[in-house]
């Protein structure tokens, strides 16, 4: 982010930010240090779709605002919270707070919530963000997780599960209205993966606190989900083969070519996951480019392939909860699950699995409880103790699944949650789960939370598919002005995937159906219809959250 320091004379618009004109929160049980404010002008960023959750592509050019700084501790505890209030002038100050979520094992305050606080502030926002007690931008566990060998800071892991999000929403509200003179007329939450997660939370546990949410994308069973993203890296270890990235995504490839047509649109994306029942042991044998090199795709390459695809197992292959779609990538440099450590061809084979960081610190921080534990040797006997004890020991701080919203509900708020279909982190099953189980709990649920799927996008941005560019607009308009969205208009971005194409995203379960004629990249060209297996109401069986299999049936009259 380009940011021009303070000017030493701050511009008449914010004589307001200076520590001597704000005051501090007055919150039961938390001690407050003095707080710090400065001028930060000149703020610029390009970023790209989906960077600014619910927004699209952005250029930010020159943007002003006050930013507060505040640090707590909880009365009777060692933690230090840190907190950021960013405040437009008053002139362009509209009115609301946008507080913002984080991602990984971060709260928030890192590079990604910058990025939304810097989008919020553009648009007229007040924006707040805490980190939770633990640095954003060293939020790896071996930083904050054991408070002593073999043992979990507890208060530190309640205060990143659930605790901080309520104060965040307290202090940004008290600070708001210090500086402007009045309280914001409307509060939301913006957030995906991790911030999509503390969006539940707010739902759940502060269902007072924001009048709308957007949750994308979000780690709701994180006690589920963490060991889930760890295991194709456990399934290759106990194979003893590393697999080549080009192996995975030949076998991707050849699922999306399979199953692409399942939908009537050959687009590059499996719109219907369900539907597809390609077989990776098809690819065995078949030989491939691999950076300029023939090699022939592993039998541990469709092993693993067809483990993620399968979710986790025990040693009887008892399913212990979801598996990711064919389509979704499962092998790059960053936000995947099976990226292998690999010399040149001509140098030997690859010798260990990274995937997905915070799965593999997990594992050693917060369950095994000792960061020398060799990932390696984890048999299937104990990767299934350590995913029990993962959901017997933190489902109740990390996990959001709790289908209660009456007392959101009851505040009168509105909540939307997308979901990429093609998301390669947080597998879409999660969210489906919840969303049956919510309106198994509130058969009305949809008058104030709707849950819709983008086929082909990624976790959070990226992806073959579509995003939603206007999604958080749409919730604005739904809390402010009562107008429901019926659909969503997600579109790809040019610039990552070489060409535009438009598609209606439908409220779940129904589907986005080609109409047979037209433009398969105009949204026009589509309907909202039933899923592709089934006519009438649809019986989706899914993977409960203790791993069995329950019939959700769900009904389509919207």
């Amino acid at each position: 982010m380009s940011v021009v320091s303070a000017a030493s004379q701050q511009p008449l618009s914010f004589s307001s930010c200076a520590p001597s004109n704000l005051a501090l929160p007055s919150i039961s049980g938390l001690e407050f240090h003095p707080l710090q404010a400065n001028v930060v002008q000149g703020a610029s960023e390009s970023l790209i779709q989906g960077l600014y959750v619910g927004h699209g592509a952005i250029e930010i050019k020159d943007v002003s605002y006050c930013n507060v700084s505040l640090s707590y501790s909880h009365t009777g505890h060692s933690d230090t919270v840190n907190v950021q209030v960013w405040l437009p002038s008053p002139d362009d100050w509209n009115n609301r707070l946008m507080a913002v979520g984080g991602g990984g094992f971060a709260a928030g305050l890192f590079y990604l919530s910058f990025w939304n606080m810097l989008g919020a502030v553009n648009d007229g926002y007040a924006t707040v963000s805490t980190d939770a007690g633990h640095d954003g931008e060293k939020s790896e566990p071996e930083n904050w997780a054991l408070k002593a060998p073999g043992e979990v800071d507890m208060h530190l892991l309640e205060d990143f599960g659930y605790r901080a999000y309520g104060e965040q929403a307290d202090i940004g509200k008290a600070i708001v209205e210090s500086f402007y003179g009045s309280p914001p007329k409307k509060s939301y939450w913006n957030g995906c993966s991790t911030g999509g997660r503390q969006g539940l939370v707010m739902a759940q546990r502060y269902p007072e606190a924001f009048d709308g949410i957007l949750a994308n994308a979000p780690g709701i069973n994180w006690a589920h989900l963490l060991p889930t993203i760890y295991w194709p890296q456990q399934v290759m270890n106990e194979l003893g083969s590393y697999p080549r990235d080009c192996e995975f995504s030949a076998i991707t490839a050849a699922a999306v070519e399979a199953c692409d047509l399942d939908d009537g649109v050959k687009d590059g994306i499996i719109a219907g996951p369900d539907a597809c029942k390609f077989n990776p042991h098809t690819m065995v044998g078949k030989e491939i480019d691999c950076g300029g090199t023939t090699v022939k795709i592993s039998d541990a390459a469709a092993v693993v392939a067809e483990a993620a695809w399968s979710g986790p197992m025990t040693q009887d292959n008892s399913s212990l909860w979801h598996g990711f779609p064919a389509d979704v990538a499962l092998t790059g440099p960053n936000l995947y699950t099976a990226t292998t450590v690999c010399p040149p061809i001509e140098e030997g084979l690859c010798t260990s699995a990274t995937g997905f960081v915070p799965s593999s610190h997990w594992m050693q921080w917060f369950l095994a409880k000792h960061p020398q534990l060799d990932l390696t040797k984890v048999s299937r006997a104990d990767f299934v103790k350590m995913f029990e004890q993962s959901v017997r020991e933190y489902r109740s701080v990390l996990s959001t699944d709790n289908p209660d919203l009456s007392n959101f509900k009851k505040a009168g708020g509105r909540m939307i949650t997308v979901h990429g279909t093609s998301d390669q982190i947080v597998p879409i099953g999660g969210s489906q789960d919840y969303y049956n189980s919510v309106l198994a709990t509130d058969l009305g649920a949809r008058e104030y939370y709707r849950y819709f799927e983008a086929p082909g996008a990624g976790h959070c941005f990226g992806g073959v598919g579509g995003h939603p560019e206007h999604v958080f607009e749409d919730l604005v308009a739904w809390v402010e002005e009562g107008r429901a969205p019926e659909t969503l208009l997600a579109r790809t971005d040019p610039n990552l995937v070489g060409r535009l194409s438009e598609r209606p995203l439908c409220q779940y379960p129904l589907v986005a159906r080609y109409d047979g004629t037209g433009d398969i990249d105009a949204a026009e060209s589509y309907h909202c219809a039933e899923g592709y297996l089934k006519t009438g109401s649809s019986s989706k069986t899914s993977k409960s959250s203790d791993g069995t299999a329950k019939a959700a049936t769900i009904h389509a009259e919207l």
